[in-house]
């Protein structure tokens, strides 16, 4: 089916397009470093439809394969980590998988890819505990497997090493695997070290929803295990929900944090009620439970009440503010999931108003930003949710635990 088209969004992907497929040596060094934005907006402007505020440029097709060939050809030397945001394996497997569909010739890389990707799966935890590059969703084994979900065709035997590497974490009480390890060597991180994370990007959500997206694919008795660890997720996250002074059902970053921290100001995608709660929505469906569900609920009912853009927003940087990961971008596809897929009251209105927010200033971000064609921080992932705009066109929202 093919989705109508944003006319300011569908422009900038165009040119973003126009530059990746003419771009010189000198930008490739960059280029490599970015994710799996240029294939994902290639798949998006090779399907929309024309509507009366745009007119579809009739050569986007022959744009869209060059710039695609360009960004694989920046990956001839291989791609150093498993990442799934970044230039790892994961963000080349999904990359790869957009790319088939505006060069099926690809295909062959694409499956090869995936088999190097589920081979880097096969590990075990570190005895000492985990840092958020092993197992997180951005950098690590939960991003592996949701790329491999999201991959045409997902096996059983293709997630069970992401999978068996996963459910070890998640054993023992406490969910004491998943506290961080004192090894961190980042010292934007180390503030982790013993505590269990609580945002999706670097978090105990991001392994939820790689266990989610698993469940489908698996039977039997591993459908059952990873049922019960979704439990077991589920059921610490409900727990350690809080009522900040807004009123908004959220997340502090970390299991550990006192009352006496400031309430959590980020709402977003990354950490806060919007990425949480929408894991917990579909945990619920997964587990059949309307208590998680009424929490979810709650959570992002709460969040559409209090949302106050020069509260949520103004705090961020000018090129966060219109991110995916931490800005309206994100928020407004979750809020779009909570109302397609939820009918929530509220979630609709918020999604409405968040667009609006970023249609409005987009052309002058684009213009400034030096993010580049990336999902999280960068272009591409805002420019995607404007152009698939609908609940059918959405499916590339997998890799980022959101349909």
């Amino acid at each position: 089916m093919r989705s109508a088209v944003d006319p300011i969004g569908y422009a900038l992907a165009r040119r973003t397009l126009t530059t990746a497929a003419q771009q010189t040596s000198a930008a490739q060094e960059v280029a490599a470093r970015a994710d799996w934005g240029i294939p994902l907006l290639a798949r998006l402007v090779t399907t929309v439809e024309s509507t009366p505020a745009a007119d579809i440029d009739p050569t986007i097709g022959v744009t869209a394969r060059r710039a695609v060939l360009t960004w694989v050809a920046q990956r001839r030397g291989g791609v150093a980590a498993a990442r799934l945001y970044g230039d790892g394996l994961a963000s080349l497997v999904v990359g790869l998988g957009h790319a088939c569909a505006v060069e099926p010739r690809l295909r062959t890389v694409a499956q090869l890819s995936r088999d190097r990707l589920v081979a880097w799966c096969r590990q075990e935890p570190h005895p000492d505990g985990p840092l958020a590059v092993d197992y997180d969703l951005v950098n690590g084994v939960a991003g592996a497997v949701l790329a491999l979900t999201a991959s045409p065709d997902p096996r059983p035997e293709h997630l069970r090493p992401g999978l068996h590497y996963l459910l070890r974490l998640c054993t023992g009480p406490g969910l004491a695997g998943l506290r961080h390890s004192a090894r961190e060597p980042d010292s934007r991180l180390r503030w982790n070290v013993g505590q269990l994370n609580h945002g999706l990007a670097h978090g105990v959500p991001g392994i939820l929803a790689a266990l989610v997206a698993a469940h489908p694919v698996v039977c039997g008795a591993e459908r059952d295990e990873v049922t019960e660890v979704v439990a077991r997720l589920a059921g610490h996250l409900c727990r350690s929900a809080i009522r900040d002074g807004r009123g908004v059902l959220t997340w502090r970053r970390g299991s550990d944090e006192t009352a006496a921290t400031t309430d959590p100001r980020r709402q977003a995608w990354c950490y806060g009620a919007p990425g949480v709660a929408w894991q917990l929505a579909e945990a619920a469906r997964v587990l059949d439970d309307p208590t998680v569900s009424e929490v979810a609920r709650f959570s992002m009912a709460s969040l559409c009440a209090a949302w106050d853009d020069d509260y949520y927003l103004r705090a961020e940087s000018a090129d966060a503010q219109l991110s995916l990961c931490h800005g309206a971008p994100g928020s407004y596809a979750v809020a779009r999931a909570f109302a397609d897929h939820d009918g929530l009251a509220g979630a609709g209105t918020l999604a409405e108003h968040l667009r609006d927010r970023i249609v409005e200033r987009l052309p002058g971000w684009y213009d400034s930003t030096r993010a580049g064609a990336t999902m999280l921080a960068g272009t591409a992932g805002t420019l995607a949710v404007l152009l698939a705009d609908g609940p059918t066109s959405r499916g590339w929202l997998a890799p980022l635990a959101l349909r």
